[in-house]
């Protein structure tokens, strides 16, 4: 019988032992904080500011989806809870269309914090210059399965507005859109 010594059965061992350190020995020269302080990282790309517009409150929200970021839709706050919502078109959208254009339809469906909650629709037709206008509450307004949840305070808000023009001379129509969102 063949007895190996106590020698040959330490090697394995070494040898794993040692190639650990070599592994510790060299991430830790690799990620020694400081070691790259002199070289100044930059980014050979300039990060464009985001397009997303900053959360604006609804004591005086507006949607910037319209011409020069003028918008369509419009929220302020009023007393008690109440708040104003109007839908008004500027100068400058109402010169891109036809003189004979009438507002025909429009509607707001009401969102908070990502949920469907309500929604407002315009009523009758209208010529352009005329604004749609409505007194909502929303602070305290029930929603949700069963009107269980409550529009309050720091929730967050978005008026999903979808509208309609037509030019009855012409017979076309043309669809439009906008978005505000705010934080009550």
């Amino acid at each position: 019988m063949v007895r190996c010594g106590s020698r040959l059965k330490r090697l394995p061992w070494v040898w794993r032992l040692s190639i650990g350190l070599l592994a510790v020995s060299a991430t830790g020269f690799i990620a020694t904080p400081g070691a790259d302080a002199a070289i100044r990282h930059q980014s050979p790309i300039n990060v464009a500011q985001s397009i997303v517009p900053p959360v604006q409150s609804c004591n005086a929200a507006y949607d910037q989806t319209g011409v020069d970021g003028a918008g369509i839709g419009q929220v302020r706050a009023g007393e008690n809870g109440l708040y104003s919502f109007s839908i008004a078109f500027n100068n400058d959208f109402i010169a891109a269309h036809p003189p004979t254009t009438d507002f025909v339809w429009g509607e707001a469906r009401i969102f908070v914090n990502g949920s469907y909650a309500f929604s407002l629709s315009t009523g009758h037709p209208r010529p352009l210059r005329e604004s749609f206008h409505s007194l909502i509450k929303l602070q305290g307004y029930k929603y949700g399965p069963r009107n269980r949840r409550r529009i309050e305070r720091g929730d967050f808000l978005s008026f999903r507005i979808s509208l309609l023009l037509m030019d009855p001379v012409s017979g076309t129509f043309y669809p439009g859109h906008g978005t505000i969102s705010c934080r009550l």
